[in-house]
């Protein structure tokens, strides 16, 4: 058995109750909290549409319902029309509190949400959140989403695929998964604006219901420590041997 091993090992007894006693402290905490909603559309009152030619349509609400921070900037722009006469893109909110962003076929477009009223919000919940979540009624494989979190010392960002699917789906960006796009990078204890832009081409059908703080489920957080709890036996195994 190598030096480094030993150390660990007679180590591990040591520390082994401080760490459950910090496990056990962020599971209550996750099984306690909730995520809070930066929008979940429930207003109903705007629509945008562009097509070939247009300057980018856009709506700037303040003091909205749903939304943290009350502010709402949006604006939808038309990138590419793929040669067909008349294309057009288009945003447009319903009765099922659901956004619903479209292309005609072999349209580019980009949709941009921006919330500028959050004044230093801790987006990690006091270590409850892990991320941001988004919540599609549908999803479209021809489309992408980037999640720009902006403080004081600078921005941070992370971007990923949707996938195609008819039911809805849960879209989730953790904050390690984010890297620094200005400054220092974004402080998610003390972020003064979050934004959603989603790219689309091609026919694009999307349905966005919601965005939110992720707070892990109490089962899933269970199942991480778990897996810390084995990685610490098999570490007192190799001691023993």
């Amino acid at each position: 058995m190598s030096r480094s091993e030993n150390s660990v090992g007679r180590h591990l007894p040591r520390a082994g109750p401080v760490l459950v006693m910090c496990l056990c402290a962020v599971f209550f905490a996750s099984a306690h909290a909730s995520a809070t909603t930066i929008d979940d559309f429930s207003d109903k009152d705007f629509s945008l549409e562009v097509d070939c030619g247009t300057t980018p349509d856009c709506v700037t609400q303040t003091s909205v319902s749903g939304v943290l921070g009350g502010d709402r900037d949006v604006v939808l722009e038309f990138i590419e029309d793929g040669g067909v006469l008349g294309a057009t893109a288009s945003l447009t909110t319903s009765y099922q509190e659901v956004a619903f962003y479209n292309n005609d076929t072999n349209v580019l477009s980009e949709l941009t949400f921006t919330y500028d009223g959050m004044e230093n919000f801790d987006l990690t919940e006091d270590g409850a959140a892990f991320g941001v979540e988004i919540l599609l009624t549908k999803s479209d494989h021809d489309a992408s989403v980037e999640v720009t979190v902006t403080s004081t010392a600078g921005s941070s960002s992370a971007s990923t695929g949707l996938a195609d699917s008819d039911d809805p789906v849960s879209v989730v960006l953790l904050f390690s998964d984010f890297s620094v796009l200005s400054g220092s990078g974004g402080d998610f204890k003390d972020v003064d604006a979050i934004s959603f832009l989603f790219t689309g081409e091609d026919a694009l059908d999307l349905g966005i219901d919601e965005f939110r703080q992720y707070v892990p489920e109490p089962l899933t957080m269970l199942g991480l420590f778990l897996g810390l709890g084995s990685v610490g036996a098999y570490i007192r195994r190799r001691r023993m041997s």
